[in-house]
């Protein structure tokens, strides 16, 4: 006898990661947004506004993008751009 359950299934929410806004190029890929952190960068166009003015401002203010990174992604783009002008959101 084979039993089924009538609770519905529960679907993780999955999303592209959008670390192509930093890099550039598309990322392939793509999972649950569990595994995703929230970041917060400074594009290239407006990074030598900030440093005459000596700060970096507040978001949305400032000019910063917020996107959605898959975990090796954010390290991969905290290493090439630095400190200054990327940081991981508490979410």
């Amino acid at each position: 006898m084979t039993y089924y359950s009538t609770r519905p299934m529960r679907r993780e929410k999955i999303m592209n990661c959008q670390c192509g806004e930093v890099m550039g190029e598309q990322c392939e890929w793509s999972g649950p947004v569990a595994e995703m952190v929230m970041v917060e960068w400074m594009p290239y166009q407006h990074r030598d506004s900030h440093v005459a003015a000596r700060n970096r401002g507040t978001y949305p203010l400032n000019g910063a993008i917020r996107i959605a990174v898959e975990r090796s992604c954010a390290d991969r783009i905290e290493a090439e751009e630095g400190a200054e002008w990327f940081r991981r959101l508490e979410v």
